[in-house]
């Protein structure tokens, strides 16, 4: 299963995506397991510890970047995931993906920034929204 959140512009142009994929979190490395453990409990089981999306390809118009509307996108991509009942995990946390990418320095300085920590649940590499009260 897959899914992708976008950003729109105000004419309704797409500026911005993630697109992650549904995984068996028996595929991530053990320092991303025990962070969706972690998550799991911190959200009260809202988040499978057996499933996680895993974000494939991500990608802001390069005239928007440094503008916070990356980290934005990313919160909405975490509220999409575990709004289906899963975590957001970035690529990192598999060994190695399939065409050799890594996580970008762009991603990792949104995972990484007070907003987007502040927004969502984060441990690691992976992120759920923040449960309700």
């Amino acid at each position: 299963m897959n899914f992708r959140t976008t950003l729109t512009d105000e004419r309704g142009k797409v500026v911005g995506f993630v697109d992650a994929k549904l995984e068996a979190a028996h595929e991530l490395n053990e320092a991303c397991r025990s962070s969706l453990v972690r998550l799991s409990r911190a959200t009260r089981g809202a988040v499978s510890t057996r499933l996680v999306y895993r974000v494939k390809r991500s990608h802001l118009d390069p005239a928007l970047r440094g503008t916070g509307l990356g980290v934005d996108l990313y919160v909405h991509a975490v509220e999409d995931a575990s709004a289906e009942g899963y975590a957001l995990m970035a690529d990192s946390c598999v060994a190695l993906t399939a065409s050799g990418r890594r996580t970008s320095e762009a991603a990792l300085r949104a995972w990484a920034s007070r907003r987007f920590q502040a927004a969502v649940l984060v441990d690691g590499l992976v992120a759920a929204a923040r449960p309700t009260i």
